[in-house]
């Protein structure tokens, strides 16, 4: 298989009508793990980018406050906590997904937020308030889509155990930052 815009472009798309097929089709690839975790590299070096390109048209500050290696540890440590929590609470409720797939449609997901930022800078830029209503659809949209690429790679039957174990997942980050939070005196 070749990789090229035009394919990205059209799984991107593929991924907007039909999540399901999206991700058990990239599953079906049987990427080794080091390709897996190339890709979650690439995805967070290309977060960064963008977030920094967005950053020159859209100054918030944070570009200024956050050094650009300092938010690359930063993605790399929520998509590694998130990948093991979709993983760990997935198999709580009989899932069947490995670490190197949940890494994947994760990275695959870190992808379609990336395409998604395009449009929403644009509409930003020209009508502000329509912006930040398409960031909080785009929100949305994310919960939603870990949510179908998570059924999918646990091979679960129903939406209700995907839904479990992302709400699980999420919780139990929540509670593992507070408890730390408070060991450490914040």
């Amino acid at each position: 298989m070749t990789l090229n815009v035009s394919l990205v472009w059209q799984t991107i798309l593929a991924t907007l009508r039909d999540p399901d097929a999206v991700a058990a089709q990239l599953l079906s690839l049987n990427l080794s793990s080091k390709a897996v975790w190339h890709l979650f590299g690439l995805t967070i070096i290309a977060s960064v980018m963008m977030f920094y390109g967005t950053e020159l048209l859209l100054p918030t500050g944070l570009g200024q406050v956050i050094p650009p290696f300092t938010l690359v540890v930063m993605m790399t440590a929520n998509l590694s906590v998130l990948s093991f929590a979709m993983l760990g609470t997935g198999r709580a409720l009989e899932g069947n997904a490995r670490l190197d797939q949940i890494v994947l449609v994760l990275s695959w997901m870190q992808v379609m937020l990336i395409a998604l930022q395009i449009p929403q800078s644009v509409l930003s830029l020209a009508i502000p308030s329509l912006g930040d209503v398409f960031s909080l659809m785009v929100v949305f949209y994310a919960l939603w889509l870990t949510v179908r690429f998570v059924k999918v790679a646990h091979g679960f039957e129903t939406l209700g155990r995907a839904i479990a174990s992302v709400v699980l997942a999420f919780t139990g980050i929540t509670l593992g930052l507070v408890v730390l939070m408070s060991l450490l005196g914040v």
